[in-house]
């Protein structure tokens, strides 16, 4: 009986990894402005507006995200978490313009100048 137990507990936690969301997040001096874009698969997607931001994609499908600052001279934090886990972080602090992350068997980050 423990073993059907065991094994149904592993089964939900497959399917719930499987069906977990992407969510990009987008935070730092409250009210920054950016712009840029997010690519699903092959498909790329414009992204714009002000801190703070988060925003849900389909689980495994982004592929890259790339955001620029208006003002140079605020912060902007991007992250990616799918489902619980943050797959990376990047912040552009004052003088850089923007950050550039990809997944690409394995997540970068790369910050702007």
């Amino acid at each position: 009986m423990n073993r059907v137990f065991a094994f149904a507990s592993i089964l939900v936690s497959v399917l719930l990894v499987g069906c977990s969301t992407t969510t990009i997040k987008l935070s730092g001096t409250p009210g920054t402005s950016f712009s840029g874009h997010y690519v699903l698969g092959t498909t790329a997607h414009d992204l714009y507006g002000t801190t703070p931001v988060v925003l849900e994609v389909p689980g495994g499908a982004l592929t890259e995200c790339e955001v620029r600052k208006a003002d140079p001279k605020a912060t902007l934090t991007l992250s990616i978490h799918r489902g619980p886990r943050t797959k990376v972080k990047a912040t552009a602090e004052p003088g850089a313009l923007g950050i550039r992350v990809r997944d690409n068997k394995g997540w970068t980050a790369k910050v702007l100048r």
